[in-house]
């Protein structure tokens, strides 16, 4: 069986009835089952259940499901999930909105930089500075004389000012009016997939064996600095799905996190219990990273031979 195995990212498919499997296929199709019924199901049994369901999608991968374009009509979502994914998306999205506000009232209140307006050989001496200082002095007590000096921003002490939260409770209004617009242009958005990836010769718009691999990043900044700059039809959509909890990468960093613990469990078997912390995760990361490594030594091997003379990497002691 290992010998049909190849050494390429994508294995050749072929399409065969589980009844023809041999036993030890027919095993693994039935633990791969129990696995998904357990791991999307809810199941907690050992063994494989004749039903059992529906999916189990936790909240951010229901968000994840609305910003990710391919998946933003939610076909595979129940009634009960799209709302509740629409109201998951709907309270991320009034905080990044109020979040994205304070961060901008921040940065208009901060003082800006002062210049350095002095150039070499026009400073003033002690003497002048002195008399500077003196005549600003005695401005300033000419102008309390009268009693009535204007008051300075931030003096008026006592008042009832608009505080933070005040600004929060608006901006959260705001945001909720301005989620109702751009979360039915975003539904409503329908995209070339053809058009928009002429490279990827897509035959149709399967979405596992079409969609999956394009390079749906390009998309988004397409669209986030030439269709929609000012966010006037989608908000902080685009941006909410490369940069919030249920961004649409973080799905796959979850994949590759698990990916890791598995190399782990490989790496540290029952002979090689004793292994410390660091020994570990430096087996690991080789583990992780071979094919990589693999491919830099056949693309780059006369790069690699100038820096690297030893064929490995060396490090001096300063860094």
């Amino acid at each position: 069986m290992l010998k049909c195995l190849l050494r390429k990212t994508r294995l050749v498919r072929v399409t065969k009835l589980a009844s023809d499997f041999s036993d030890i296929g027919k095993e693994c199709h039935t633990r791969a089952r129990i696995e998904f019924q357990r791991r999307f199901l809810g199941s907690t049994s050992d063994t494989l259940l004749p039903q059992c369901g529906p999916i189990v999608i936790n909240e951010r991968q229901l968000v994840a499901t609305l910003l990710d374009l391919r998946t933003a009509r939610g076909g595979h979502l129940t009634p009960v999930q799209r709302a509740q994914a629409q109201a998951a998306l709907r309270t991320r999205y009034i905080a990044f909105f109020k979040q994205f506000k304070r961060q901008e009232r921040e940065k208009s209140d901060s003082p800006p930089e002062e210049e350095e307006q002095e150039e070499e050989g026009d400073s003033d001496d002690e003497a002048t500075v002195a008399a500077k200082k003196a005549k600003r002095d005695e401005v300033a007590a000419v102008d309390l004389v009268s009693g009535m000096v204007y008051a300075s921003a931030g003096a008026a002490e006592g008042f009832d000012l608009s505080s933070e939260e005040d600004f929060a409770r608006e901006d959260a209004l705001a945001a909720e009016k301005e989620f109702k617009r751009v979360f039915s242009n975003w539904f409503g958005l329908v995209v070339d997939w053809k058009g928009e990836f002429p490279e990827a010769n897509l035959k149709d718009v399967d979405l596992l064996h079409d969609l999956m691999d394009i390079d749906l990043g390009r998309f988004y900044h397409k669209l986030i600095t030439k269709v929609d700059p000012d966010r006037s039809r989608f908000g902080f959509l685009p941006l909410m799905a490369g940069c919030c909890d249920g961004q649409i990468g973080a799905l796959n960093a979850e994949s590759f996190a698990e990916r890791v613990i598995s190399g782990a469990n490989l790496v540290m078997t029952n002979g090689s219990t004793l292994l410390g912390d660091k020994r570990l995760e430096k087996l690991v990361v080789l583990r992780m990273n071979r094919e990589f490594m693999e491919f830099m030594r056949r693309e780059y091997a006369e790069e690699i031979a100038k820096t690297q003379p030893f064929k490995m990497t060396v490090i001096a002691e300063e860094e």
